[in-house]
């Protein structure tokens, strides 16, 4: 299952942007084959669970909050096709300017809709949710998804998006860096919004490409 995540825009350090390419999941300082998880960022750890909820979860169980093997989680991110992209390519601050990020999808637009259609995921997550300036399902990030890559994803429920032709979907979720409580993030994102959508749809958890 390929999986992708689709950010506002990068962060910044002493004024430039990191570069998401040297992340990983692994703790700094581990042996690669320890699969020590690096729990220093929210981002991070957010991250690795919703991952680990999507690669485990099928239509009979999921994996508890309580219950994540975070060394296999870890193992999984390395083994398992996962992409991270943003919507603007430059450094952002403490809090984004989300006009200033709408303004950079459309400037660019056919560079990331190449982006998004070259990864070719089967999950895709919006990270950005209910925010001010959005219209329609309440995330800029599908809003924009829907219009220019998969225009026939149809809303399920719970910010859930399904293409039946293509076996797409799509899950609006709020940015993994957000300051809430962490459980009820994780239950909200994998319980009410995949496990839910599993029910329905119990075949597209299995291998279909």
């Amino acid at each position: 299952m390929r999986i992708l995540f689709i950010l506002k825009e990068q962060n910044c350090w002493s004024g430039d942007a990191w570069d998401v390419r040297s992340e990983s999941f692994h703790s700094k300082g581990s042996t690669y084959e320890d699969y020590i998880p690096n729990k220093s960022l929210a981002i991070q750890r957010n991250m690795l669970r919703m991952l680990y909820g999507l690669w485990e979860t099928d239509s009979e169980s999921f994996p508890k909050f309580d219950d994540i093997d975070y060394a296999k989680a870890v193992k999984l991110s390395d083994e398992r096709p996962y992409a991270r992209i943003n919507c603007k390519k430059g450094a952002g601050g403490e809090k984004s300017d989300d006009g200033c990020i709408i303004s950079e999808m459309q400037k660019y637009k056919s560079y990331l809709v190449r982006q998004i259609r070259n990864i070719d995921a089967d999950i895709i997550v919006c990270c950005a949710f209910r925010e001010s300036m959005s219209q329609g399902s309440g995330s800029f990030i599908f809003d924009f998804l829907k219009k220019n890559v998969y225009p026939e994803m149809e809303e399920y429920e719970n910010g859930c998006y399904y293409d039946p032709q293509k076996n797409k979907m799509a899950i609006i979720s709020w940015h993994p860096s957000c300051r809430i409580n962490e459980k009820e993030y994780y239950q909200e994102f994998i319980e009410k919004q995949y496990f839910n959508f599993l029910q329905s749809h119990p075949d597209f958890a299995k291998p279909h490409r």
